[in-house]
């Protein structure tokens, strides 16, 4: 699997983020996408998981699930960014286990209809694309 199969949206996404535009380096960039765009992200999914429970009540449940895992994305970003310099490999572990949360979410939410797993989901397939940025960003540090 590589780790941009996105290509369009990876350089969107950098070319958003003045930081991106601005680092000095391969390490800086990679600190960025991980520390200043995908955690933000992740941290923005578990609000997110909480609203969504308030609002649909039936579905309090998955969405409390959801939010665990949202969370445990948000752990195991920042471990990758605490890896980063001194093991980018297990910085690259790190970022890739965070696929497990989101084949989760899509597993508890994915076949719903309602507006709210719909838009919870938009945003589960965008943090995928974060993922791989940052899987992408640990490689780059690696060699």
């Amino acid at each position: 699997m590589p780790s941009i199969d996105d290509k369009a949206f990876c350089l969107q996404t950098l070319s958003a983020y003045p930081l991106a535009a601005s680092a000095t380096g391969l390490l800086p960039l990679a600190e960025v996408v991980i520390r200043g765009i995908d955690i933000p992200y992740a941290k923005l999914l578990v609000k997110s998981a909480d609203r969504a429970a308030e609002k649909v009540p039936a579905l309090k449940e998955q969405f409390k699930a959801c939010r665990d895992a949202y969370f445990l994305i948000v752990m195991s970003l920042k471990s990758a960014a605490s890896e980063l310099k001194i093991s980018p490999e297990t910085a690259n572990y790190d970022a890739m286990v965070c696929f497990d949360q989101t084949t989760l979410v899509q597993k508890l939410i994915g076949k719903n209809k309602d507006l709210t797993s719909k838009s919870l989901m938009e945003m589960t397939l965008r943090m995928d694309k974060l993922i791989r940025l940052a899987i992408g960003a640990t490689e780059v540090v690696g060699g």
